[in-house]
């Protein structure tokens, strides 16, 4: 397997102000999965695994940034819906 992935250090202060808006936000964190990493979102509420497709499992922008603080989390993100007038992409690495 790899070395697990180091995460970026959050800019919030760069994350637009019209995505902080919008109560779609997750916390994640890299999880071995067979033999690379992946993102797994967790509720920023600490009720268990989120949902991309759930809306009931996202969180305003400010629970997000605290349960990051406060808990184990490589990163917040957001979760992008059919219904947004946005669009998004993940460049994350998987290894080194």
């Amino acid at each position: 397997m790899t070395t697990r992935p180091i995460a970026l250090c959050p800019q919030f202060d760069q994350i637009p102000a019209e995505l902080r808006e919008r109560n779609q936000w997750v916390v994640w964190r890299y999880k071995p999965d067979g033999q690379k990493w992946t993102k797994v979102p967790y509720r920023a509420d600490s009720a268990g695994l989120a949902s991309t497709t759930n809306p009931s499992t996202w969180a305003a922008f400010a629970a997000a940034v605290q349960a990051y603080g406060r808990e184990s989390y490589d990163g917040i993100g957001h979760v992008f819906s059919k219904d947004d007038p946005y669009a998004g992409a993940d460049f994350g690495l998987t290894g080194n």
